[in-house]
């Protein structure tokens, strides 16, 4: 039996909201992962952008600060970190936000190009912490995605599958299109379908890039769908790659593909039980590397 002492594992995820309904789904996702070590979850975004109805439960198991999580976990003798960022890709400002705090990526000279982010920020700490990768094209995330199609498809070898995704910064554009990439080669060839394709979408708050970047992607999604409805004899069958339920796949997806014929299954990767094996499976090769 593999001797876990001293190993805690530490999730990590942001958004702008904390509502109690993507609290409930968030930590029952990693509660039915039953990760064996002492685990801790971190929110990066706290206290003024959650609801002030959320239940106790949700408050006191979620923090806000990863210096105050390694900082416990510390104090409580774990002394190895995995931190697991539940985020769809590996590479963003945010994820660099999370490595930079810990210390596990170095600080460019020129600054980390980061709003409101300093040397002053980087966790000083003597545990061994390592950080796992994203979901990006693991093969959890495909079964989530072929489940879905494969319910609006009839006959995959004659439909074409678009997975829609929120278009990364332009520091992490090419890295992330590779996975993305490389995530519909793997759909296609799993599911069988004439073609899968990857197109992207702005978040209406376009933190890192400007908004006729993000016009001119809804334009290039909007083309690419037209294309496709050309190559099949089918159906064009579009899906959202967003973890969390929101407007974004409620809402803004369904405002860029309307007038196109598509098909369209609106559920995020939450709630499915997928999540929680990606959970496990992280944590479980972090401790690997940390042995």
């Amino acid at each position: 039996m593999t001797d876990t002492k001293g190993i805690g594992a530490l999730i990590v995820t942001h958004g702008g909201t904390l509502t109690e309904n993507w609290g409930e789904l968030f930590l029952g996702a990693i509660g039915d992962a039953a990760i064996p070590v002492p685990t801790r979850i971190v929110w990066l975004v706290k206290g003024k952008n959650a609801l002030s109805t959320l239940p106790l439960k949700i408050k006191t198991l979620i923090n806000g600060d990863l210096h105050e999580a390694v900082t416990a976990f510390e104090s409580e003798g774990v002394n190895k970190i995995v931190v697991v960022p539940f985020y769809l890709f590996s590479e963003g400002p945010e994820q660099n936000r999370i490595r930079y705090t810990l210390g596990l990526k170095p600080i460019p000279q020129g600054g980390t190009g980061l709003p409101g982010f300093d040397k002053s920020q980087v966790l000083k700490h003597n545990a061994k912490i390592i950080m796992e990768p994203g979901m990006d094209n693991h093969q959890l995330a495909i079964e989530i995605l072929l489940e879905r199609a494969r319910e609006l498809s009839k006959k995959p070898e004659d439909d074409a599958l678009i997975i829609i995704a929120k278009r990364p910064d332009d520091k992490s554009l090419e890295p992330v299109t590779q996975k993305m990439n490389e995530l519909t080669v793997k759909i296609k060839e799993q599911g069988k379908f004439k073609e899968v394709r990857v197109g992207y979408i702005m978040e209406i708050k376009r933190t890192y890039i400007s908004d006729a970047v993000g016009d001119e992607e809804a334009k290039k999604t909007r083309a690419l769908i037209s294309v496709l409805k050309t190559r099949v004899k089918g159906n064009v069958i579009a899906l959202p790659l967003f973890l969390s339920d929101g407007v974004m796949n409620r809402e803004e997806i369904p405002n860029l593909i309307k007038g196109l014929g598509c098909l369209y299954d609106n559920r995020a990767f939450l709630p499915h039980k997928n999540v929680s094996r990606w959970f496990r499976e992280s944590v479980e090769e972090g401790i690997k590397a940390l042995i």
